[in-house]
């Protein structure tokens, strides 16, 4: 039940208890029907889709079509209603994000600016209070042209 706590269950579509086999047999069917009522304390997903659990066992090799064909109605459920291609959609955005703020983030802190926009010890800034304006725009001091930063010594 610890997949509550941390939200993991509210984003699945589809859990499959393995090692349902031998002695575990009865134990992967108790986890499988407490998971499944845990699901169904979670709000209906707009999507349609109501999340199944199922148990298998790949030693012996029992369950494994079953959530084969789970994945496969999903999928087709997905596409039909049009939700497949939203979240593909939703998942480029959401990546095209990560990327931007990960260059963002490797262009600020680059060792010339670096030097420059981040304070030598994070000792003062950790001892003020916090302020209540917002940050400082980061996308003015993030620049893409070769030139070199002012405060970068020219060699020589």
């Amino acid at each position: 039940m610890q997949g509550i706590k941390r939200g993991i269950l509210e984003m699945l579509d589809a859990m499959a208890i393995n090692k349902a086999d031998g002695d575990n047999r009865l134990e992967a069917d108790r986890a499988r029907v407490q998971y499944a009522g845990a699901l169904h304390l979670f709000p209906a997903s707009p999507d349609g889709w109501t999340p199944r659990v199922l148990t298998c066992s790949a030693l012996a090799n029992e369950g494994i079509r079953e959530i084969w064909e789970m994945v496969l109605q999903h999928h087709e459920k997905m596409r039909a209603s049009g939700w497949f291609l939203r979240r593909r959609r939703q998942q480029a955005l959401a990546w095209m994000r990560e990327l931007v703020l990960a260059g963002l983030e490797e262009e600020f802190f680059a060792p010339s600016r670096a030097r420059t926009a981040c304070p030598r010890s994070k000792k003062p800034c950790a001892l003020r209070r916090p302020r209540r304006s917002p940050p400082p725009r980061v996308a003015g001091a993030v620049s893409q042209s070769p030139r070199p930063h002012p405060n970068d010594a020219a060699p020589g």
